[in-house]
């Protein structure tokens, strides 16, 4: 007899038993409805150590910033025109 899922596995995974989801690669949750969030890893001596995807683990000490933070930064550091003097003919 086959295993029976219900509701049915999503994301091509297999019924292994009754209400019980092997979830293919990338997919995880009881239906495999979720996609699982991507893990990097990097050889730190020797030992592998996870990172979260996005940061760089070399960069020391440097606080991440919101895009909404970075954008006011950004516009505090351009400089108001100078308002046009008129020449002096000469």
């Amino acid at each position: 007899m086959e295993a029976d899922c219900q509701p049915p596995c999503q994301n091509r995974g297999s019924c292994s038993r009754p209400q019980t989801c092997v979830c293919r690669s990338g997919f995880q949750g009881p239906r495999c409805e979720e996609v699982t969030p991507e893990q990097v890893y990097i050889r730190d001596g020797g030992a592998l150590k996870r990172v979260q995807p996005g940061t760089n683990p070399f960069q020391k000490d440097q606080p991440r910033r919101r895009p909404s933070e970075r954008q006011a930064i950004d516009t505090a550091r351009v400089q108001t025109p100078r308002p046009a003097t008129p020449r002096q003919p000469v």
